[in-house]
């Protein structure tokens, strides 16, 4: 065939293609040596067929190659050919324009030769728009797609997956220095970083939305809509009147009239509500705190929204993912903690996939579950599940309400806040799901450093090392998840990303306002704005551009790597020149030249002194001296740190 004999002219050898093409052999459709592929969307099973000589010509047999197969690694390859992928339209838009930029930059050999710098250029002669007569740049979102791009065939290459691919990536912080002066020539740099995106909602609003969602998933309100439902599923159809005579009930302390039919309901509803509330029998029942039905529906369509503020903000949840929850999905352990198997669609292209939640998300979890308007049924999404629903006219009082839409229920939760506590805290406007995973980035990085109230603090501190809790920071957790969804959950903490550059916006800050920072990063802050006449934009981005590499978060501090000491990072990797930060211990960071630990973390690496000692005595006693002597250095490097702390020679600003 014509395609090996390309191959062969390009130099490539008969095991390699022997190689590239032995998965071939079984499949009956999308085989490398076809021009026409079918594929088929994984949520609406739609089928699309295209043709590669029409959407990518002119281009080279091997990275023609390249481009099939990693369009069958981003999607779910079946045996036999079949390919499940929801944005295969996105890919060939990006093979598109990388043959666009290898032209651009006239460069004519095979990816794997390329250097970084001539990858670099990719990008950089690339990222004024073609078509535009005003000789724009292209978004900072296109540009973050590029480099994603590039990234991953790099990361297929080197893993002998691409029959060729680039073995020098150049780091995100270093191409957005390398594009900033292009694109501040027209435009505001901030601005185009931040263009773009979602963002996240802002933290003061983002706090209080958990604030008050926790409020009222644990409100006495919650306890007594939850005894309304499980008393309305049992006792339907209900009269429309009834309401109004508890109501009228428990303004008159719960004392009844002379007994009538509908009085044998009321004195029904009244035994079993302290029996619910576990109330003695000849002691008063709680006043009732709904005025009508209608106040009842008001109050049910805010707990659901309030338990998906909760849910999107501490797990990072995909919209996706909350769609695909059902009831009989969950299995709760003894531990609290909830395991379940969901169908997720964009993040495992309809493979089911193993999650964990646990406390406040399965605390939210559970409040919703306990007002099932329809238990019978577990084939029911929990968290758009039926409101109740108030019709005047209507004597069954329990159907389908009106705020199904997540848009909707998050919108109706803001618009509560603003009501609540004013203009200030105006967002619903701008309110959208895809915003709380940038929100749990936020959360996440400061699960540590105290500036997020206890219940956050708490959440995390009792989930570290959990699945959902470290998704988007920990890359040892990935395993078993597709690389897309891997690049965009980490890419959030990622050197130069927007929530890194805004969270040491925020240090800067706080160092001015006088707080102290320790470690060796956190004296360098210090020093840097006491040398500031001036704290202004300029000066602050001078100090953020001194930074590089991804932010991680651990119980003794944060690392966060500056371009001038990254080479002495102890988790330094010669061989890839970066600072494996996400396999840091303590025995590393202790005594690092990029930790930057606060006032707060120096309990926890008080726990881990005394935890080290407690492990050195076993070990000495065990004749175990070389490990022993290891955990004595933990012992020193935890004792330097406290000696900091109560010394505060964070010193101050």
């Amino acid at each position: 065939m014509k395609i090996y004999e390309d191959l062969k002219i390009d130099g490539f050898s008969e095991n390699i293609i022997g190689e590239t093409f032995l998965p071939d052999s079984l499949q009956k459709i999308n085989r490398l040596s076809d021009d026409e592929w079918t594929v088929t969307h994984p949520a609406t099973l739609e089928e699309n067929t295209f043709r590669w000589s029409e959407q990518v010509p002119l281009v080279t047999t091997a990275n023609l190659i390249l481009f099939k197969q990693y369009m069958r690694s981003r999607g779910k390859s079946e045996v036999n050919g079949r390919l499940i992928i929801k944005n295969h339209q996105d890919h060939l838009n990006q093979a598109r324009w990388l043959l666009h930029a290898i032209g651009e930059i006239g460069v004519i050999k095979r990816l794997h030769e390329f250097t970084q710098d001539e990858v670099l250029s990719l990008i950089t002669k690339t990222i004024r728009n073609r078509k535009s007569v005003l000789n724009s740049v292209a978004a900072h979102s296109t540009i973050e797609k590029r480099w994603h791009f590039i990234s991953r065939i790099s990361q297929g290459y080197l893993s002998s997956s691409y029959i060729d691919g680039f073995t020098d990536v150049p780091p995100y912080p270093s191409v957005l220095e390398a594009l900033k002066p292009i694109v501040s020539e027209a435009n505001d740099w901030a601005t185009w970083l931040a263009e773009g995106s979602y963002g996240s909602v802002p933290l003061p609003i983002a706090m209080t939305y958990i604030d008050e969602a926790i409020e009222i998933i644990r409100s006495p309100n919650k306890r007594w809509y939850e005894f309304l439902t499980l008393f309305f599923r049992e006792n339907q159809p209900v009269s429309s009147t009834f309401l109004y005579q508890i109501v009228r009930a428990s303004n008159r302390k719960w004392e009844l009239p002379a007994a009538r039919q509908k009085t044998q309901l009321m004195k029904k509803f009244i035994a079993e509500a302290k029996v619910f509330f576990e109330i003695e029998p000849d002691k008063q029942l709680h006043e009732f705190p709904f005025t009508d039905g209608y106040d009842i529906e008001n109050f049910s369509c805010l707990l659901h929204a309030a338990a998906l503020i909760i849910f999107f903000s501490v797990t990072g949840a995909r919209r996706s993912e909350i769609h695909s929850i059902q009831d009989d999905d969950l299995i709760k352990g003894n531990d609290g903690k909830y395991k379940f198997k969901s169908d997720i669609k964009k993040t495992n292209h309809s493979i089911s996939t193993v999650r964990h939640i646990a406390g406040l998300a399965a605390e939210a979890y559970d409040a919703i579950k306990s007002v099932k308007l329809f238990p019978e049924s577990d084939q029911i999404n929990i968290f758009i599940q039926t409101t109740f629903k108030w019709n005047n006219a209507k004597e069954k009082t329990i159907y389908h309400g009106s705020y199904q839409n997540i848009p909707i229920r998050l919108k109706l939760f803001a618009e509560y806040i603003e009501k609540k506590y004013g203009e200030e805290f105006s967002y619903s406007e701008d309110i959208s799901p895809h915003q709380f995973r940038h929100t749990f980035a936020e959360f996440a990085l400061r699960r540590f450093d105290g500036n997020v109230f206890s219940a956050i603090r708490d959440h995390f501190r009792h989930n570290y090392g959990s699945f959902m809790t470290n998704h988007y920071i920990r890359r040892k957790i990935y395993e078993g998840l597709e690389s897309e969804d891997i690049n965009e959950l980490s890419d959030l903490l990622k050197g130069g990303s927007t929530v890194v550059r805004d969270y040491i916006k925020e240090l800067i800050k706080r160092t001015a306002d006088g707080e102290k920072m320790f470690g060796a990063t956190g004296q360098w802050i210090m020093e840097r704005v006491r040398n500031i006449k001036f704290l202004n934009p300029q000066t602050i981005e001078e100090i953020i551009n001194d930074f590089d590499g991804e932010l991680h978060p651990h119980e003794y501090g944060i690392c966060l790597v500056r371009k001038e000491t990254k080479m002495q990072a102890k988790c330094f990797d010669k061989s890839t020149g970066t600072a494996k930060t996400e396999e840091a211990r303590w025995n590393l960071c202790g005594n690092c030249a990029n930790r930057l630990s606060f006032g707060n973390n120096r309990d926890a690496i008080m726990r881990i002194g005394m935890k080290s000692q407690e492990h050195a005595e076993s070990f000495k006693k065990a004749g175990l001296t070389a490990i022993a002597d290891i955990e004595t250095q933990n012992i020193k490097l935890a004792m330097a740190a406290i000696n900091e702390f109560d010394k505060g020679e964070g010193g101050d600003v």
